[in-house]
């Protein structure tokens, strides 16, 4: 294939990546234009964009939004047909580039497509040490003519993807009121949805990200209040649950062409459902979502119908092997009653209820607590949108009231800071029937059965 491909390099503060990456471009197969935008750095990355000889674009005034940045790539050069927009902690391998082209050019309904890599998440997740072992599974997955697999998502991550200039000049241009650029990407992707296309995963274009190789955890994003009020705005959501929950997933556990049911309840846009699908090409993923904003775009993407599982009108004419609750239950008025309700009318016999449920116990709400406070906020433990709070004895309870069997208990944990660490020894003094994992524990995911 010639070459066919615009490379848009974004970086703030990233001085210490230029050389590694730009030098390693010359490895790189089916480029024909790289421009290089500084995004309001303050450590003399701008004074060294000329040097290289590309195209670039310098936001001296400060840092822009993602929105304002891709869109002056665009209104300032003549792009191939395929543009491909990346950070520069990434490098990519010798053909990462020419396969996510491919990808975008098929048609097939795909809008944009995103590579696997060690410093992404979820369905384009992929086990990468070293710049070395991103080439080693490149070659190897080359020798043995393995075929990519382009499994649905909800979303791509914004660090590298790929899109048709074609698709752009379709769909237009990015909101430019938007700052970060996951969020600029989520917008642009919902509308691209809407019009019948879809995000895909190239499992075999592989790309390495510096900073985790470096033992680093790269740059922070920008503060998001502002995305979210325009986002919440935009569509009528709170959340925007790209990401499918792996923790869900990972307890399903069936061989690979097995035949089997699952309704997710509250399933959002879909994601944890396309990642059933994709792992189990066989299965049958339904999903009920309350928020019918989500069902609007999700349906799109899967058998996503408007329901209420508290007024026990599910829109299945249908019993299921599996239930999956990915942090609703919490939102539940009645959760025990929804437990019994799945028992009697919605599984199968032997069928099974998967859920994630945050833990209030956690050493971060002991922390507010002993200080006198409670503060809601817009997502994690405390989301204002919680009616029923669970700790483990709790969530046991529960379910074993029902009659169901605890086959699984698996628990999640978030970094701790030292003062948490110290708070949770002297809490272990004075507990009584409490084990550390309780105060650990951000959420627990369980798999119980009939």
């Amino acid at each position: 294939m010639e070459n066919n491909i615009s490379l848009i390099i974004t970086m703030h503060n990233q001085k210490d990546l230029l050389d590694v990456c730009i030098k390693w471009l010359d490895e790189v197969k089916g480029i024909n234009k790289v421009i290089l935008i500084d995004n309001g750095s303050e450590d003399g990355t701008s004074d060294m964009l000329p040097s290289f000889g590309y195209d670039y674009i310098i936001f001296d005034e400060g840092k822009q939004g993602y929105g304002i940045v891709w869109n002056a790539a665009i209104d300032n050069f003549q792009l191939d047909d395929v543009i491909v927009f990346m950070d520069i902690r990434y490098v990519t391998g010798r053909n990462a580039l020419l396969k996510l082209a491919e990808t975008v050019q098929k048609g097939q309904n795909i809008g944009i497509a995103g590579p696997v890599s060690n410093g992404l998440r979820g369905c384009q997740y992929i086990s990468v040490d070293s710049l070395d072992n991103m080439l080693e599974i490149e070659t190897k997955n080359e020798r043995l003519e393995k075929s990519c697999q382009y499994p649905v998502t909800v979303g791509i991550d914004a660090g590298i993807w790929a899109i048709s200039s074609r698709w752009i000049k379709e769909n237009g241009k990015f909101n430019d009121r938007l700052i970060e650029a996951q969020n600029v990407l989520i917008d642009y992707e919902l509308n691209m949805i809407q019009k019948g296309y879809h995000a895909v995963v190239c499992s075999d274009a592989i790309v390495f990200d510096l900073y985790l190789g470096m033992g680093n955890n790269g740059v922070k994003e920008i503060n998001n209040e502002n995305d979210r009020i325009i986002l919440k705005k935009n569509w009528n959501m709170n959340y925007f649950n790209r990401v499918p929950n792996s923790f869900l997933t990972e307890l399903i556990n069936e061989d690979k062409d097995a035949e089997f049911s699952v309704l997710e309840v509250g399933c959002d846009l879909g994601a944890t459902l396309l990642d059933i699908q994709g792992k189990y090409p066989n299965s049958k993923p339904r999903g009920m979502e309350i928020n019918s904003s989500a069902v609007k775009i999700a349906k799109y993407l899967l058998d996503v119908r408007e329901g209420n599982i508290e007024e026990e009108n599910v829109p299945f004419q249908e019993r299921f092997d599996y239930i999956v609750f990915g942090d609703v239950l919490e939102h539940l008025h009645n959760p025990q009653r929804t437990i019994n309700y799945c028992k009697q009318k919605l599984l199968k016999e032997h069928g099974r209820i998967i859920a994630s449920i945050p833990n209030i116990m956690h050493i971060s709400v002991m922390q507010q607590l002993i200080r006198g406070r409670f503060e809601y906020k817009d997502m994690g433990l405390l989301d204002r949108t919680h009616i029923h709070f669970f700790t483990f004895y709790e969530i046991l309870m529960m379910f074993q009231k029902e009659g169901f069997l605890m086959e699984e208990v698996e628990t999640t944990m978030v970094q701790l800071t030292e003062e948490q660490e110290r708070l949770k020894i002297k809490l272990m003094e004075i507990s009584q029937n409490v084990e550390m994992h309780m105060y650990d524990t951000y959420q627990y995911v369980v798999k119980a059965r009939i």
